[in-house]
């Protein structure tokens, strides 16, 4: 091994041309992140405070909430970035549209059906574009609408209480 060091350096001791003295480069600046374990714990359920009471929920969904809550009380910082992933999501969504379009315009002219594969795709996309609002707002939408409907209907009996 002495050997090979002397022959890759000159008689003044530097290192002779295209012959590194540190074979392996520069050491990372960040340690390589285990996905699993990045995915486990984003996906682990914890208790949150939140305006409407404690509520179970992953990471992920507290983190999100935490974020929008900072954003609607007034954090420039979060409102920017906000900001600029929902400009990203615009984007996004106008460039799977451009694509899906695209798709249907190929299949049209050459007069064939979908493939297995693009089905497949087709149907991710109609998923993602159509989305489905969360069973739990709609739950509470219909029963603002079932007391707003009450107190329609106190009022045109005649007894209407402005408190009920």
């Amino acid at each position: 091994m002495a050997e090979n060091q002397k022959s890759s350096r000159d008689s003044h001791g530097r290192w002779v041309k295209g012959v590194s003295g540190n074979p392996k480069g520069r050491p990372k600046k960040y340690s390589k992140i285990d996905h699993g374990d990045f995915a486990r714990f984003m996906n682990t359920i914890r208790e949150v405070n939140t305006p409407e009471g404690r509520i179970m929920m992953t990471r992920e969904a507290a983190i999100q909430h935490r974020l929008y809550q900072s954003a609607m009380q007034g954090n420039v910082h979060a409102q920017i970035f906000l900001s600029r992933q929902l400009e990203q999501s615009k984007r996004n969504k106008a460039d799977i549209m451009e694509r899906y379009d695209g798709l249907f315009f190929r299949l049209k002219e050459e007069m064939r059906g979908p493939t297995e594969l693009e089905a497949l795709w087709i149907a991710q996309v109609q998923r993602l574009l159509h989305e489905v609002p969360d069973p739990n707002e709609i739950k509470e939408a219909l029963r603002r609408l079932k007391r707003e409907s009450r107190r329609k209907a106190k009022r045109k009996d005649g007894d209407w209480d402005p408190k009920s």
